[in-house]
């Protein structure tokens, strides 16, 4: 085995792409310092940082890649590089947690998309304000129902070029038990379940939700399930837009935790957390 020294473009596609973004995210970075003082955030070594310069990567006696060590990084949570390469750990994570609770006896997963209509990027900080506390009505509802044995919620925002607007939403998972939600006075339809999040919300107008049993009885794990829940908060693309939506990006969600867990799914993502390197290096995670 032998230890060389690459640039990290070089690595993948992905990260050729990522790499690319970072002079456009560190000038965005000194401006928004500027304008908001934004010292902690955005500091002269995450501004000025060789972020994406190089990689140490392990590689075989015949010159095979076979593993990158380390890469250099600015570690901010921002950067359309350090994203990427979180994103990727997240993914793992969600998918062991996602695999425990589907051996569960007697449980599935309640999957949603609970969204709020699209704003304006002076709106969006109120906007995540208001779609969490909707959220938290929501979830003390299933929680007072007694089938719920844990929860996943992610904060997502995305940004459309055509309107100039902004749409905040959570993909969130309920673990339930089977037999306390279906064939119960408790099961409900999506229509319903679309009522009970415009009344937690009161919102008439929400166009966007989405609602579906995983069942691991029937259903598999797919890849793109478990990239939904996954993803960056926000994609890179979009936050790199101009100076402007990365502007209004960063203001809204510098203070707001991305993903939060509970009940059993919060158990998984602590072991997974304790024992992660050995869970990567099962069959399971293998890169």
């Amino acid at each position: 085995m032998e230890l060389r020294e690459n640039m990290v473009s070089s690595i993948s596609p992905d990260y050729a792409k990522y790499t690319s973004m970072i002079p456009r995210f560190q000038e965005f970075a000194r401006n928004s310092t500027d304008k908001f003082k934004n010292r902690k955030l955005f500091t002269e070594k995450v501004i000025n940082s060789d972020c994406g310069s190089k990689a140490l990567v392990l590689y075989s006696q015949t010159g095979r890649r076979t593993k990158v060590i380390s890469i250099e990084r600015c570690h901010n949570r921002f950067c359309p590089l350090c994203s990427f390469i979180e994103q990727k750990k997240d993914t793992q994570r969600v998918e062991y947690i996602m695999q425990q609770a589907s051996q569960v006896e007697d449980s599935a997963l309640l999957a949603f998309t609970l969204s709020y209509p699209n704003c304006s990027g002076a709106q969006l900080n109120d906007e995540i304000k208001l779609l969490n506390s909707s959220y938290n009505k929501f979830y003390k509802q299933l929680e007072r129902e007694g089938y719920m044995l844990g929860s996943f919620r992610k904060l997502e925002v995305t940004y459309n070029d055509d309107t100039n607007t902004f749409n905040p939403h959570l993909h969130v998972l309920f673990h339930i038990r089977k037999s306390l939600y279906f064939g119960t006075e408790y099961y409900k339809e999506a229509d319903v379940w679309r009522q009970i999040w415009s009344r937690c919300s009161n919102r008439e107008d929400i166009k966007n939700f989405y609602v579906r049993c995983f069942d691991p009885s029937r259903d598999t794990l797919s890849a793109s399930f478990i990239k939904e829940y996954s993803f960056y908060s926000v994609k890179p693309s979009e936050m790199m837009h101009s100076q402007e939506v990365f502007d209004y990006m960063v203001s809204a969600l510098k203070s707001k935790q991305v993903y939060t867990l509970g009940g059993s799914l919060l158990e998984f993502g602590l072991y997974f957390d304790d024992n992660k390197d050995t869970i990567r290096k099962s069959r399971a995670f293998a890169e």
